[in-house]
């Protein structure tokens, strides 16, 4: 389970579709919703992982494979921002395009 959100008014964002952006361009979470769901990957350290996932209330949850393994992630959104939790990271990234964002 993630983190508690840092923001208790968090999650007033459903919208999900972009790409977002951190650690200096390094890590990317693309997020295009289809039929029943979302899709996309996260990109980090040069590799990309494909996932699907849904959304639990506003938070986006799924699962993406790597090195064979299956792994769980949970991302929520606050405006322009992204606080994804995988594993025992927590990854702040930002709407690509959006204003003071590289």
């Amino acid at each position: 389970m993630p983190p508690a959100a840092p923001n208790p008014s968090f999650g007033a964002q459903s919208d999900w579709n972009g790409t977002f952006v951190g650690n200096a361009g390094a890590t990317v979470l693309v997020v295009q919703g289809g039929q029943g769901g979302y899709g996309g990957y996260i990109q980090d350290g040069g590799q990309q992982y494909q996932f699907q996932a849904h959304l639990d209330d506003t938070t986006l949850h799924g699962e993406l494979m790597a090195n064979g393994q299956p792994y769980e992630f949970w991302a929520d959104r606050d405006g322009t921002t992204v606080y994804l939790y995988l594993g025992s990271n927590t990854y702040y990234l930002e709407l690509a395009g959006a204003p003071g964002t590289r």
